[in-house]
């Protein structure tokens, strides 16, 4: 099938004595079923300290009709606009340890 078009499709029942009419489908798009997940939910910091903190989040409320594999997670400076890619490949656990923070500065995560 190609992804985008219509498709109709009719079966029919078959004996040694003979073919039955056709049933027929509604019409129907082929489409990918899977969709991307909704955003992880219940984002708070669980221990922190002066130079490490301990983030945890709650899985996305949605996760798209596929299992999820793993969190991408960022952080950046109050003042700063620049968010900062915190892992390498995707965290499999609902909490990530973050030990590059300086005392007196204010974190934002996602």
């Amino acid at each position: 099938l190609t992804q985008g078009t219509e498709y109709q499709f009719r079966v029919a029942a078959e004996n040694r004595y003979g073919k039955s009419q056709f049933i027929e489908t509604e019409a129907i798009v082929a489409q990918y079923p899977f969709k991307p997940p909704g955003p992880p939910t219940n984002l708070h910091v669980v221990q922190p300290s002066k130079s490490v903190m301990v983030i945890a989040w709650s899985k996305p409320d949605s996760d798209g009709g596929s299992p999820i594999v793993g969190y991408h997670v960022e952080s950046k400076d109050q003042s700063s606009i620049l968010w900062t890619k915190l892992n390498r490949s995707p965290v499999s656990d609902n909490q990530y340890k973050v030990s590059s923070v300086e005392e007196g500065l204010i974190y934002e995560f996602r």
